[in-house]
């Protein structure tokens, strides 16, 4: 970043500080342990501060990290601190790699822009993620129209969770700009720092829309997914108990088929007379059990 004409302005990037790095934030910055603490905690609500006498603004903004693949691909949030006095920006958080060369961050003329710019910034990230969460619900589908592996709904459970990760983050961003909103003019925002604000309040509440459309889509779907297995194997189940039950009186037959007592009853009758016989017995009766228990269960 340079500097314009008429004004000095600097940034200061701390990507996981260290024990100095946190030292020199509390004296060239003012920032508490707390401040830093809750700028590097993952689980950290995002939150704000105004404090309009010393023209500082304090904020714990969430953005989204880069997508894990362990036992199933999980989309995660991070925190980041952003503190602004005067003409001084300082970021804080752990990783933490902004991308000024980006087309979000063209012309910029203050840190005050380059705060709202990362903001845009991302939303933008969000909102990309969220095609990918997409793409990759779509693929699961149609794995799971070929298989019912757990695997596959191991991932469906990961994605969802990540976004229920992003509505959380995104609810309390939107609680940042509605506060910043209102505050616009006793910070001192140019108009065109306030249109700026405004653009990024209607990008945060389509993000945020879109997020609850996923996530409500992809709860419908692992849903109806579970409703499906249920019926299939209530299905199998009951074929199962049916095939069972037409092969219990055949077992008894048969029984009784390969006893002693059935070649001493049919003694003088050829044997290749006798078991015919049986096997076409045994064949009737499977069959009128199988008649009688579909009638059964068709009549309830």
């Amino acid at each position: 970043m340079s500097a314009t004409e008429d004004e000095e302005w600097t940034i200061s990037v701390y990507s996981t500080p260290t024990a100095e790095e946190k030292l020199e934030l509390g004296k060239s910055v003012g920032l508490d342990k707390a401040s830093i603490e809750g700028a590097l905690d993952p689980d950290e609500s995002p939150r704000m501060d105004l404090d309009f006498t010393d023209d500082l603004l304090s904020v714990i903004w969430k953005t989204p990290e880069s997508a894990k693949a362990l036992d199933a691909v999980r989309f995660g949030v991070a925190s980041v601190g952003l503190f602004f006095t005067k003409d001084k920006l300082t970021m804080v958080g752990v990783d933490l790699k902004p991308a000024f060369q980006t087309k979000d961050y063209a012309n910029v003329k203050s840190t005050r822009e380059v705060l709202l710019r990362y903001f845009l910034s991302s939303i933008h990230h969000f909102t990309g993620h969220l095609r990918v969460i997409k793409m990759l619900t779509a693929e699961i589908q149609q794995k799971l129209n070929k298989s019912f592996a757990n695997e596959y709904f191991l991932q469906m459970f990961a994605l969802s969770e990540s976004l229920i990760y992003y509505q959380d983050a995104l609810e309390g961003s939107a609680l940042i700009l509605q506060v910043l909103r209102r505050n616009c003019e006793k910070a001192a925002f140019s108009q065109a720092e306030i249109d700026l604000l405004e653009n990024i309040a209607i990008e945060h509440e389509q993000c945020r829309r879109q997020t609850d459309i996923y996530s409500s889509v992809l709860s419908g779907l692992m849903d109806a997914r579970g409703s499906i297995i249920n019926n299939n194997m209530s299905t199998l189940l009951k074929n199962l108990t049916l095939i069972n039950v037409i092969f219990l009186p055949l077992n008894l037959i048969a029984g009784i088929g390969g006893m002693s007592e059935f070649s001493m009853i049919t003694t003088g009758i050829p044997w290749f007379i006798t078991y015919p016989v049986l096997m076409l017995v045994m064949g009737a009766v499977g069959f009128v059990s199988w008649v009688l228990i579909v009638k059964f269960l068709d009549r309830r």
